[in-house]
């Protein structure tokens, strides 16, 4: 397992159970909304469960001023990432996203990047286009019918 990795903004540590229990308790605002886990004890317990199944090597960024149903299929690292509630809208997705990059280049080896996030998302997809993901596909998630963009980019393509 990595070591935890400082920058200057942010602290980044292999997820523990406490982090996953607080991401569940998150509750975004409309048009995010569908973002929040449902409200019930079996499910959170199944949700932190996967988030420690060190298969997906979830990771927890503190510090922060104090779905798959896509075609996935191609080789390349899956980078699923929230930021708290209450951060959002603030200003701190570059240095925030930043971070997540750069850990990403001294701890994980992969030649391609990708993000899934939903189209509503304006912010996000804005901030992703920044650091040069570029939109390869778009489908609808059936569960919820909620639609999806997915980006990618080379790791050769810096911030």
């Amino acid at each position: 397992m990595p070591e935890p990795h400082q920058t200057a903004d942010y602290h980044i540590i292999p997820l523990k159970a406490d982090h996953a229990r607080q991401i569940l308790r998150w509750r975004y605002q409309p048009p995010y909304d569908f973002y929040n886990s449902p409200d019930t004890g079996v499910i959170e317990q199944q949700y932190i469960v996967q988030f420690l199944d060190p298969t997906y090597a979830y990771h927890a960024i503190i510090d922060v001023q104090q779905l798959q149903s896509g075609d996935y299929t191609d080789p390349v690292l899956e980078i699923g990432l929230g930021m708290r509630w209450n951060f959002t809208g603030q200003g701190q997705g570059v240095a925030f996203f930043s971070s997540i990059l750069t850990f990403h280049q001294s701890h994980v080896y992969a030649t391609r990047l990708r993000l899934t996030v939903a189209p509503v998302n304006r912010r996000a997809l804005a901030l992703y286009k920044q650091f040069g993901f570029q939109e390869t596909a778009e489908f609808t998630d059936p569960r919820h019918a909620i639609a999806y963009t997915v980006l990618q980019r080379d790791v050769t393509t810096r911030c």
